[in-house]
């Protein structure tokens, strides 16, 4: 459970909040600052949604907080200069022999030449997932995370994500 802001002191240890998962929800920022610092990636957000408060007691006390699920991959990789790059999909990993879903915004499709960003090839060349991919990379530096969506921009513009699906 991940929440829109920081939830204040005042609410953590509330008997029912923390019974429902509220009073303890992170900060999707503190999240990501969270694994960052211990060496992942950026989070890649692979679904959201949001989770409704309807207790009207419950509702009062935490206010305009918003909560989410959110279903987050996350990858080590080396730290090196990233470059922008190509990637074709093999379509051998069991089960996603279609297509792989790597995050809401990143979905392969078997035999498919796609441009990624330097950190979406990295993920790829740089973890479990490389054996699947043929990756070309092309020497060009690009915005690190051009093509990964922020938890925190997600929520702002949907109430659910996945597989390239907000709704």
């Amino acid at each position: 459970m991940y929440a829109d802001r920081p939830v204040p002191a005042s609410l953590l240890k509330h008997q029912s909040l923390h019974g429902e998962g509220l009073s303890g929800a992170l900060h999707t920022r503190e999240f990501e600052r969270i694994v960052t610092t211990i060496g992942f990636a950026q989070p890649r957000v692979l679904a959201i949604t949001q989770v409704d408060v309807y207790d009207p007691q419950l509702k009062e006390l935490v206010g305009d907080i918003k909560y989410y699920s959110i279903t987050y991959r996350l990858f080590k990789v080396r730290e090196s200069a990233e470059s922008a790059g190509y990637v074709t999909y093999l379509g051998t990993i069991a089960g996603h022999e279609d297509k792989y879903v790597l995050d809401v915004d990143n979905t392969f499709e078997k035999g498919v030449r796609v441009s990624v960003s330097g950190s979406t090839g990295s993920v790829l060349s740089d973890s479990w997932l490389a054996p699947f991919f043929n990756i070309e990379k092309s020497g060009s530096p690009q915005d690190k995370a051009a093509d990964i969506s922020s938890a925190e921009t997600l929520m702002k513009a949907t109430t659910s994500c996945s597989a390239n699906v907000c709704r």
